[in-house]
């Protein structure tokens, strides 16, 4: 099986480096972003696309849908990292955003799901084994196209080879150099 994942177009959010909220939409070079991408992916043709359900991410997967003529499958397994909507608007290195950091890896966020409190890394570590699952059960000789977050596809591809939770200064890092 052959994986290639495919961040989003950009957003104003991402532009900003700033948390954004699920409604975010691609910016007129985000979707220049994505149609470039979609000419480029059309010519692995893929055999399956699987998407978040965030909005920037489902504008990206459309347009590589329409190149490769194919129906997107749609999860919320591979949407970004579910934050509080009490950080939309804060850069990614404010005290709020490091503090968040800390919070969700000790798991003192949202324990079960995507909550007012965002969700745990525990719970983000469980979608993520979820995901991987999903994709195992397709074809070996399938071409799956990932339209996803920075966030999810950093931590899908660190957890990639691991069954246990990675450390608070790996989880750290990653989140930080996203």
């Amino acid at each position: 099986m052959e994986v290639y994942f495919v961040r989003h177009g950009q957003t104003g959010g991402n532009l900003a480096k700033r948390h954004q909220s699920e409604e975010s939409h691609l910016t007129p070079l985000g979707k220049k972003q994505a149609q470039t991408a979609a000419k480029r992916i059309a010519q692995l043709a893929p055999t399956h696309i699987m998407v978040s359900d965030r909005i920037r991410a489902i504008e990206t997967a459309q347009y590589i849908a329409k190149q490769s003529d194919l129906i997107p499958s749609v999860s919320y397994l591979f949407s970004e990292l579910c934050r509080p909507a009490a950080l939309y608007g804060y850069h990614h290195r404010s005290r709020s955003s490091l503090w968040y950091i800390y919070q969700w890896y000790r798991g003192k966020a949202g324990e079960n799901s995507c909550s007012k409190n965002g969700e745990s890394y525990q719970h983000f570590f469980g979608r993520v084994k979820k995901a991987q699952a999903i994709l195992e059960t397709l074809p070996k000789d399938a071409r799956v196209v990932v339209v996803s977050h920075s966030i999810f596809i950093n931590f899908f591809v660190a957890h990639l080879n691991s069954t246990a939770p990675m450390n608070f200064t790996r989880a750290f890092l990653i989140f930080t150099k996203i």
